[in-house]
């Protein structure tokens, strides 16, 4: 019997609602110690973020967000080393924070757009996924980032491998409000129902009756 990984409910969210205009806010969420995610992060910054470019004129923020975060700084092109430049008004130009270690992360759930999982390596249960189902945040991951998760491509998350579909997956959830609530609902109802406490306790406790 294989009992699943999860995560604790927020006590609270106040989850942002989908919204056609404004800039496309991405959030990679990560241990940056851990090369898989110092890698996710690389990939987003230097190959999906440029995807994006060509794809929109819409402004891009990206929130890189976990301990080891402030190490990784001078890897990535944020506007303090090697600015990403793009045509059009300088501010429009992409915006890359790079923030460590956050007590509670409900803030940056409740404005961002889409949770990126742009792994490419690494094993076992992204944390990170389950947590962004549990705020109602919809979700592009490639397919090894959703490993180990009971998920359907198309229905409770969007699943990319290359830059340029990853890119296209992340603008698709931006641009189409309804599709955004509906991957949200249903990764949300998929947490309730297999990834919380309680049911993984009830899980354990089914093995051993």
């Amino acid at each position: 019997m294989v009992v699943p990984n999860g995560c604790a409910p927020p006590l609270a969210s106040s989850v942002r609602l989908p919204l056609r205009q404004g800039p496309l806010r991405l959030l990679l969420v990560g241990t940056f110690g851990c090369y898989a995610n110092r890698d996710a992060a690389s990939f987003l910054c230097r190959d999906i973020l440029p995807a994006l470019c060509r794809l929109t004129a819409r402004q891009i923020q990206i929130d890189l967000v976990g301990s080891g975060g402030a190490e990784m700084l001078g890897e990535l092109p944020t506007p303090a080393h090697e600015p990403l430049r793009v045509p059009g008004p300088p501010a429009l130009n992409p915006i890359i924070k790079v923030h460590d270690y956050v007590e509670d992360l409900r803030p940056l759930y409740s404005l961002t757009d889409v949770a990126v999982v742009p792994l490419r390596a690494g094993g076992g249960t992204r944390i990170k996924i389950l947590e962004a189902f549990a705020h109602g945040v919809p979700v592009v991951s490639t397919c090894i980032g959703a490993e180990g998760i009971s998920v359907t491509d198309g229905e409770h998350l969007l699943l990319a491998d290359d830059a340029e579909a990853f890119a296209q997956a992340c603008l698709q959830v931006k641009e189409d409000p309804e599709l955004a609530c509906r991957l949200a609902a249903r990764a949300a109802a998929l947490f309730r129902e297999r990834y919380t406490p309680a049911r993984i306790v009830d899980a354990v406790s089914a093995l051993y009756a």
